[in-house]
């Protein structure tokens, strides 16, 4: 089964959570989505569709109204773009049984000429968390592998809400280390047998907690 950034991260938080969720694959009811949920993806199709032609940009967003303008109109922009890579490091289709890794950019853009890095966007509502740096990582290494023509490849988290961004960049020689790092960190989740839990603050946002009637005891 392919593994995404969101299901390594929820192994990271909680053992027991991944658990419940990926290996019992224990349905729940989740009910109605929270108003920051409603909210979040309502600026991410606003985003979407301003820089696909399609749509006119929210007024929360009027922060990144020329930036991305500028890449609208000076740049080829991909919304929404899916990718997958193999274990051998090769790009695949996101639903190839061969899958290792996928996920899905919010945006990627690709240079006017290949001397500039290529750009994976990444867009957040809410607060700046520390394993937001791990999503990067992944999400160049991804891009690497789907852009060859590309040297290097920046990311960056934008942060609707802080009105800023946090970036970081990698380039083509760094592209072994980086298939190798992610590979060790599947593999240890993989080999995980004793789901240990990690109760914490997080726990009255999870679904299968004791309070909203699911199984976990904490």
């Amino acid at each position: 089964m392919a593994t995404s950034y969101s299901r390594w991260a929820t192994h990271q938080k909680c053992g027991l959570k991944y658990k419940f969720a990926y290996v019992d694959k224990i349905k729940v009811d989740r009910g109605e989505p929270a108003p920051a949920m409603v909210r979040g993806s309502r600026l991410h199709d606003s985003a979407e569709g301003y820089v696909l032609g399609t749509g006119e940009l929210d007024p929360e967003l009027s922060h990144f109204a020329q930036w991305l303008f500028n890449l609208r109109e000076n740049y080829t922009c991909h919304p929404e773009r899916k990718w997958a890579y193999d274990l051998e490091g090769n790009a695949c289709e996101f639903d190839d049984e061969q899958a290792f890794l996928r996920g899905i950019w919010d945006l990627v853009v690709e240079p006017a000429e290949w001397v500039e890095p290529l750009d994976v966007m990444e867009y957040k509502t809410g607060k700046i968390y520390p394993d937001h740096k791990k999503q990067r990582y992944l999400y160049g290494l991804a891009g690497l592998i789907h852009f060859p023509e590309a040297e290097r490849v920046r990311v960056r988290t934008v942060y609707f809400d802080k009105k800023t961004f946090h970036e970081e960049s990698w380039s083509r020689e760094e592209l072994p280390t980086m298939l190798n790092d992610w590979k060790n960190w599947v593999d240890l989740m993989e080999m995980e047998n004793t789901w240990i839990p990690n109760p914490s603050w997080l726990c009255k946002y999870c679904e299968f907690s004791r309070n909203k009637g699911g199984p976990c005891k904490f």
